[in-house]
C-alpha cells in the first residue's frame, strides 16, 4: 500500500544507503536547496551511506567542487558518480592510445579528457570518435551543431560503406549478381 510521508525521517530510519540524484532534488542550476544539506548532515549523523547521481557530462571532481561551492561539504556523501565520469573511465578502457576524439562541452573546458591517452581533435572531421559532455542550448543552435558533427557523420557514413562493401556478405552479393 502507498504510503504519503511528510517527513524524510522515516526513510533514513528504514533505510541503510540511499542514491540521491545531484540536480532537481538536491540543488538547481542557481545553487542548493535550502533543505540540501540538512538533509544530508541528519543521513550522515544517522552513519548512512549516500551516493550522489548525476547524468552531467563533467567528470565527478567538477561535480564535488561544484557541490562544495553550494555548500554541499564533502563529508556529507560517498560518492559522486556522472555520466561524464563513466564516459571518461569506458573511453579510458576502450579506445586505443592516440585516438583522436572530438570534445563539445558546456564551457571548452578539456577536463573530460584529463588522464586518457587519446588526442584531441580540432574538429569533428579529424576524429574518430566525438564525445558530446555538455551542450550550450543558449549560445548554439541545432544548425550549429549539425554543421559541426556532419563531418564526422560523413565519415562514419563512408567508413560504413566501405566495411560493408569488403565484407563477405558485400562480396557475395557482387559475385552472384555477376
Amino acid at each position: 500500500m502507498t504510503q504519503l510521508l511528510t517527513s524524510f525521517a522515516p526513510l533514513a530510519e528504514r533505510f541503510d544507503a540511499f542514491i540521491i540524484d545531484q540536480f532537481g532534488v538536491l540543488m538547481d542550476g542557481a545553487g542548493a536547496y535550502p533543505f540540501a544539506a540538512a538533509a544530508l548532515a541528519e543521513l550522515a549523523r544517522r552513519g548512512k551511506t549516500v551516493l550522489l547521481l548525476s547524468n552531467s557530462g563533467k567528470r565527478s571532481s567538477a561535480n564535488e567542487a561544484r557541490l562544495a561551492r553550494f555548500g554541499l561539504a564533502r563529508s556529507l556523501y560517498r560518492h559522486v558518480l556522472t555520466s561524464g565520469e563513466t564516459a571518461h573511465l569506458t573511453i579510458g578502457q576502450r579506445l586505443a592510445p592516440g585516438a583522436p576524439v572530438y570534445l563539445l562541452t558546456t564551457d571548452d573546458e578539456t577536463n573530460p579528457l584529463d588522464g586518457l591517452d587519446v588526442t584531441r581533435a580540432a574538429s569533428s572531421a579529424e576524429a574518430k570518435y566525438v564525445w558530446i559532455a555538455g551542450c550550450r542550448p543558449q549560445g548554439m543552435s541545432l544548425d550549429d551543431y549539425a554543421a559541426l558533427l556532419r563531418p564526422a557523420a560523413v565519415s562514419a557514413t563512408m567508413s560504413g560503406l566501405a566495411q560493408k562493401a569488403g565484407s563477405p556478405a558485400a562480396a557475395a552479393g557482387r559475385s552472384s549478381a555477376a
